[in-house]
């Protein structure tokens, strides 16, 4: 019984998690990690 609550709250966890994430993205409020300069691109 234990084990099913558990699973239970875990795909609760991820559903909410995975609803705050989309909210971030829907209002922009999620930004990309910054990448590296291409230095080759610097170069020329």
């Amino acid at each position: 019984m234990v084990l099913a609550l558990s699973r239970r709250l875990m795909a609760e966890i991820i559903e909410f998690s995975k609803d705050g994430v989309d909210l971030l993205i829907e209002n922009g409020w999620l930004e990309r990690v910054q990448e590296t300069a291409n230095r080759q691109e610097l170069i020329h």
